[in-house]
């Protein structure tokens, strides 16, 4: 047993005594844990708090949300509430409900109820437990069917954004659903021209997958190969805005029709969000205007988050002559601030 080990990881290795972590901890994995590596047995092993009372296979259901107590050499089988700490997981950013505060998880909860009391009569190992996904204390663990509609949620949406090595053109194409109806918005900016705007608010016309074909437009988004490849595409009128902020209240300019055609790549994996992902990437993309064809390669971006609209957060907006803005609303009228940066586009909500 001197090889005893935690399969799953502490988030602040520092804050706790429990050592030799390893990441790879799966929801049907099994929960050993160690304290010291030369310690007895009997001093260096993790009990179970507030186990779900049900079990499968003979172990406990955990909450990720779950406190553990460290297990003396006594023969008694509760722990007093000093005794108690909190588990984290250092490979995943924290989401929903912070795991920090034990008295936060204990609330409510019956503070000396233990998993190790719920395995009387069980043939399980105490020390061996099933980890459920609970959703505001667990990242949720990325599938490919991720990529598509969750049909279980209110609103969805995805977004990409590209731009060419020198920041001096960029465009981006978002869709956000909810239920059947949807907004849809794509912009194209480039160094002393106008800006290219194209929206569809509050929209009908959804038809399979992340087709869209409302009145006098059509956009598709495919997704090709799950986190890899992206097809994204549109046939629409847009208008040509010489003030870009009229995008946030009136966008009257000069129409024009416009044809996106992007594909989108990436090789490294996606990163999470709150309420979804975001991934870096690459395009090689083609825009059709009435002066000729707009061809773009370069660094691109996406995200896609589900049960909340997507709110770019930047903290601070860049200022200064020459920026390339391109703003967009939303169907209840709140602006979006957006601008391309060297490092690709950055936005906030206006206030």
């Amino acid at each position: 047993m001197a090889d005893l080990e935690v399969l799953g990881a502490l988030a602040h290795a520092g804050e706790h005594t429990v050592e030799g972590a390893k990441d790879w901890l799966r929801p049907d994995q099994l929960l050993l844990a160690a304290g010291q590596q030369n310690a007895p047995l009997d001093e260096r092993l993790l009990c179970i708090d507030l186990a779900v009372g049900h079990t499968y296979r003979g172990f406990p259901r955990l909450l990720h949300a779950d406190v553990f107590g460290k297990c003396a050499a006594r023969p008694e089988r509760g722990h007093a509430v000093a005794h108690l700490q909190v588990i984290h997981d250092r490979s995943l950013r924290p989401v929903g409900d912070d795991l920090r505060n034990a008295d936060g998880v204990l609330a409510g909860e019956g503070l000396q109820r233990s998993a190790v009391g719920d395995f009387g009569g069980e043939s399980g190992e105490p020390l061996e437990a099933e980890i459920t996904n609970h959703v505001h204390s667990l990242a949720h663990v990325l599938t490919n069917a991720d990529e598509l509609r969750h049909p279980d949620v209110a609103v969805e949406a995805w977004w990409w954004w590209a731009w060419n090595e020198d920041a001096s053109v960029g465009l981006f194409a978002g869709l956000e659903l909810r239920g059947r109806r949807f907004d849809y918005w794509a912009g194209l900016v480039r160094s002393d021209e106008p800006y290219l705007y194209v929206e569809e608010l509050d929209g009908a016309g959804l038809r399979d997958g992340l087709e869209i074909k409302p009145p006098e437009m059509w956009a598709d988004h495919v997704c090709d190969v799950p986190f890899a490849q992206w097809s994204v595409g549109n046939e629409a009128h847009g208008v040509l805005l010489e003030d870009p902020l009229d995008a946030t209240r009136r966008p009257y300019g000069t129409p024009v029709p416009v044809t996106f055609d992007i594909e989108w790549y990436s090789s490294v994996p996606a990163t999470e969000i709150p309420h979804g992902y975001e991934q870096a990437g690459e395009v090689d993309a083609q825009v059709e205007l009435t002066e000729g064809v707009l061809a773009l390669e370069g660094p691109a971006h996406r995200a896609h988050v589900w049960g909340v609209p997507y709110r770019p957060v930047a903290l601070a907006m860049p200022a200064g002559e020459g920026l390339l803005w391109a703003p967009y609303r939303r169907h209840d009228g709140q602006g979006v601030l957006q601008v391309l940066t060297p490092t690709g586009f950055v936005g906030r909500f206006t206030s």
